[in-house]
């Protein structure tokens, strides 16, 4: 959520991220109980590499964009890995 925020606070844009947010871990942790485990751990850890390689290939190898100057091929500004590699780097870690 902050590396797309604004800095306006919004409905929406608040209840998207962290309302659903807030919700799920007052469903889990405090009513139902849920136990996290190391399994859980890992597969999100397991998801968030191959997001990272898939962001990665998908901005710098796949071109979808048929206008080459154009670089709205990121999913977030953020994360444009050809244009700003070092920024990428550092949001993603």
């Amino acid at each position: 959520w902050l590396a797309v925020w604004d800095g306006g606070l919004r409905y929406t844009n608040t209840m998207e991220h962290g309302g659903i947010f807030g919700c799920i871990l007052i469903d889990g942790l405090i009513l139902n109980r849920t136990p996290v485990r190391i399994k859980h751990v890992t597969v999100g850890w397991i998801y968030a590499f191959f997001y990272l390689i898939w962001s990665v290939l998908q901005n710098t190898v796949f071109r979808y964009n048929p206008e080459p100057d154009e670089d709205d091929d990121a999913i977030y500004d953020v994360m444009k890995w050809r244009v700003e590699p070092l920024r990428a780097t550092i949001t993603f870690a």
